[in-house]
């Protein structure tokens, strides 16, 4: 076989192999992207009772809120997103 017909061969191949891949692999990584999403959601509902939680507290102790700084209050809510919602 001359280059020319290696180089042709070699590239049907190649997008063969792409091709099949994309097939297979692309509702994997759609179902994948779906469940980030679902866990996105969690964790941002428990963000959410989580600054609802801290609005009870401090009524219930007669304190107004007031601007916390996001080197604070950023993490504060990223990690207790992570908190299992059967918690208190």
């Amino acid at each position: 076989m001359d280059q020319d017909s290696t180089d042709l061969v070699k590239a049907a191949t190649e997008g063969g192999v792409k091709a099949f891949l994309a097939t297979i692999c692309g509702p994997l990584v759609e179902l994948s992207s779906w469940g980030a999403d679902v866990v996105r959601l969690q964790r941002f509902k428990m963000q959410v009772k989580i600054l609802q939680r801290s609005k009870e507290m401090l009524d219930a102790a007669g304190l107004s809120a007031q601007a916390v700084p996001a080197r604070i209050l950023v993490p504060l809510l990223e990690l207790g997103g992570l908190q299992d919602a059967a918690r208190p």
